[in-house]
């Protein structure tokens, strides 16, 4: 019984000790334009808006044995800025009646803004190449689950100057409104510096939409930075 308790105990410490080794957790930040894709308006009107990120990452290192380099399995919980912006501009010329005018040029520009404040859950998988000791590259793929925790849509006219502001609440998944959840598939690269730190870049290609009649996904990119313990 002595040797069965202290076998177990002994597989108990590698296992710990490899999991230690092979896990890593941390921090990320991430700006980047965030815009969506709407089969239903002009996309050439279509403007991206400021978008971060914010959370807590894990990466764990599979236990294989790779010519070269390493994968890792990737995920965290992060607070994530999703949206877009549309601008429409008419122009109304001025009206001239025997030489005098009767109306000026009016320069009417609408714009409408959505903006989500969702959690993002990934789970990324990645490949690290070390280039030299204190130096790697690595790329990731893999889907990710937004979870909508608030959001508005803001209606701007601006005639000449003068903005009429109308701004409401989103109302997810009720009375027409967005879904709730909604699924990317990210694409990122970067570097690692000194094992604990990582710069890199990420594209986000929405996978599901937002709304059940009609078709609109995520398209958001940006930049990251990590620090792992």
């Amino acid at each position: 019984m002595k040797k069965v308790l202290c076998i177990v105990a002994a597989l108990t410490l590698g296992f710990a000790s490899i999991a230690s080794a092979q896990f890593r957790i941390g921090g990320r930040l991430g700006a980047g334009m965030a815009s969506m894709s709407n089969e239903k308006l002009n996309n050439d009107n279509k403007k991206p808006i400021f978008s971060f990120q914010a959370g807590v990452q894990g990466i764990f290192t599979l236990p294989l044995s790779l010519p070269v380099g390493a994968l890792e399995i990737e995920s965290g919980v992060f607070l994530n800025r999703l949206g877009t912006s549309y601008e429409d501009v008419l122009t109304v010329p001025e009206v001239k009646v025997l030489g005098r005018v009767i109306t000026k040029e009016l320069i009417i520009t609408t714009t409408r803004t959505t903006s989500i404040y969702a959690l993002t859950i990934p789970l990324d998988v990645n490949y690290s190449i070390p280039i030299v000791s204190s130096f790697g590259l690595y790329l990731g793929t893999g889907p990710q689950v937004n979870i909508a925790m608030s959001g508005s849509h803001k209606h701007v006219v601006d005639t000449n100057g003068d903005k009429d502001t109308k701004s409401k609440d989103l109302t997810f998944g009720e009375n027409g409104g967005p879904e709730r959840m909604t699924m990317d598939w990210r694409f990122q690269a970067g570097a690692q510096i000194l094992n604990n730190v990582r710069a890199g870049m990420y594209f986000d290609l929405g996978l599901s939409s937002h709304h059940k009649e009609y078709s609109i996904k995520n398209q958001n990119y940006g930049l990251s930075l990590s620090y792992l313990f």
